[in-house]
């Protein structure tokens, strides 16, 4: 049966699509399956898709203009499936600004495409594994995930500069680790509100490679 809220239409399932921004009043839609927290259109308000209610967690600043090429339901296709860019966010280590897009797959997965100098890695949640502490990793050191070495190129704190479109989560303040691997791959750790930390495994890629 579906439950009566004053603050969504809830479906069936029950999967809150449709609210009203805690902020602004203004509808907030919810795709389904495509991520907790929406970024209001209107007045920047992140909103957090709780249970029974929307709630706000504070609002973020307008975009930067980065000139990247990439835009909001924007589909594209890897290795035979397709995708749309649902969601973006912009951060910053203090000497520069950068882009990550939210894919999410038409077969239920949802991945990380970042931006960066001219430099593009996909990469896809890796769950269920155990990553090193943030306070071993230092540039150049190694750790391994599922038989896999990885060699740090690069660790900092990253800021979340503003964000737009749909996410799985977000965070004003992490710590990352990037790292490579062997025939190209490439790793992001990261470690957010105390957290154990969470991979991300991937390659870099090319435009072309995503078929936009």
């Amino acid at each position: 049966s579906t439950r009566y809220s004053p603050y969504f239409t809830l479906q069936p399932h029950p999967v809150m699509r449709v609210g009203d921004c805690p902020s602004c009043r203004a509808p907030v839609e919810f795709k389904p399956g495509a991520g907790k927290i929406k970024v209001c259109e209107y007045c920047h308000t992140v909103v957090l898709r709780g249970e029974f209610k929307l709630e706000t967690l504070g609002k973020v600043a307008d975009l930067v203009d980065t000139q990247s090429p990439l835009k909001l339901m924007l589909s594209g296709q890897y290795s035979g499936n397709t995708f749309t860019i649902i969601g973006r966010i912009q951060k910053s280590h203090g000497t520069g600004t950068w882009d990550e897009w939210c894919l999410s797959f038409d077969d239920g997965r949802t991945a990380w495409l970042s931006e960066s100098e001219g430099e593009w890695n996909l990469m896809f949640p890796l769950e269920g594994i155990g990553v090193p502490a943030a306070d071993q990793l230092r540039p150049l050191s190694s750790f391994s995930l599922r038989d896999r070495t990885f060699v740090v190129e690069e660790v900092g704190t990253a800021h979340t500069v503003t964000a737009e479109g749909q996410l799985p989560d977000f965070n004003r303040e992490h710590v990352y680790a990037d790292a490579t691997g062997p025939k190209g791959a490439f790793c992001s750790l990261d470690y957010a509100d105390g957290g154990s930390g969470e991979a991300f495994v991937g390659a870099r890629v090319t435009i072309a490679q995503l078929g936009f």
